[in-house]
């Protein structure tokens, strides 16, 4: 069985305490910033060493925060950056549905139960503002999908 299941997730560490807590291991790969200042993850999904699927995560974080404040000076925005670097805040938001590819009818069935919330009080705000200031961010998440599929076939 082979199949792409796109999961409504707000709060990406809750989503993979989710999927630990029901007995899956899972292994994030290395991560991307795009130039957008979005980021993006694979992660591995298995249960007792067989592989279940790969979920596809594109999402920001409180840096985001920092480049909507359009600041022009470059110590203004190094020292902004580093406040959210040293903050207490860490979070980590999906601007387009979660993809995952699933190798098992049991992962499909398990991630309809899946809902959350926003981990940052303005989470639905900074995903709308990201949204329309890239009205193509849907394609990235499209195109490593089909790139997964590739390399599972």
């Amino acid at each position: 069985m082979l199949g792409v299941v796109r999961v409504p997730v707000k709060d990406v560490d809750k989503f993979i305490e989710y999927l630990k807590a029901r007995g899956y291991e899972v292994e994030e790969g290395p991560h991307t910033v795009l130039v957008d200042q979005s980021e993006v993850v694979s992660v591995k999904i298995e249960r007792e060493g067989v592989l279940q699927g790969y979920a596809v995560v594109h999402f920001i974080t409180p840096y985001y925060r920092v480049e909507l404040r359009g600041l022009q000076d470059d110590k203004e925005y190094l020292r902004a950056l580093l406040e959210v670097k040293y903050s207490e805040e860490k979070w980590r938001i999906p601007v387009d549905d979660v993809a995952v590819v699933a190798l098992s009818e049991e992962l499909v069935e398990m991630l309809g139960g899946y809902s959350d919330e926003y981990p940052a009080a303005d989470g639905e705000l900074l995903v709308s503002e990201y949204r329309r200031r890239n009205p193509q961010y849907q394609s990235t998440v499209k195109l490593l999908v089909a790139r997964l599929l590739d390399e599972l076939a």
